[in-house]
């Protein structure tokens, strides 16, 4: 009984994630074409093929659903950022390899998304939304080493963030032209003018 009750709770689950994936799938494609003031829950379940119930099941409006996906996004950009250095306890950035950061190739390989976030610009601030995650980060899990040891490491960490954000804001309005790999290695680079490395926290 217990199995059975288990397996139906999995099934439920992974439903109601591919009825939100679709959700926002839909929601992307059309904040594409209009603006997200001008899309309406009609719109936007025509696209995602399925009925008006089923969206206020899991949302009380369209920017309801949006900020579910921002929030769910920097979630991932959180998990990107964390990805090479989730097995190491010191990460020594002269020795570092810049190829395993992700973080970069995730942001190229959805320029969909990212696209329509930055149109967005009236109702939200992109650079403000990245540079807080990534500086709540650096607050919450790591320790910088820092070169000299008059600098105050909660600035180095708003430092570090907003430069980080910047960089990849203006990658993003520049058409991603520079290669992952590189903006990888120059984000490390810069890290490393005020840093040796971290250890997680």
């Amino acid at each position: 009984m217990g199995l059975c009750i288990k397996k139906e709770v999995m099934y439920m689950d992974k439903r109601i994630r591919l009825t939100k994936e679709k959700l926002r799938d839909a929601l992307i494609s059309l904040m594409h074409v209009y603006e997200l003031k001008d899309i309406s829950v009609s719109m936007l379940v025509k696209k995602a093929e399925c009925t008006r119930s089923t969206f206020y099941n899991h949302f009380d409006s369209v920017q309801v659903l949006l900020y579910e996906l921002i929030d769910d996004t920097l979630e991932e950009i959180k998990r990107q950022i964390r990805k090479p250095y989730e097995n190491l306890d010191e990460i020594d950035f002269s020795i570092f390899p810049k190829k395993e950061v992700s973080l970069f190739y995730y942001l190229r390989n959805h320029q969909d998304l990212f696209h329509v976030l930055m149109k967005e610009s009236k109702t939200f601030d992109l650079n403000r939304y990245i540079a807080d995650t990534i500086e709540e980060l650096y607050v919450e899990e790591y320790n910088f080493n820092l070169n000299n040891p008059n600098v105050d490491p909660k600035l180095f960490n708003i430092y570090a963030a907003n430069g980080i954000s910047a960089i990849i804001l203006r990658w993003m309005e520049t058409g991603y032209k520079e290669d992952p790999e590189l903006l990888a290695d120059q984000a490390i680079e810069l890290l490393k003018t005020a840093s040796l490395g971290f250890s997680q926290k």
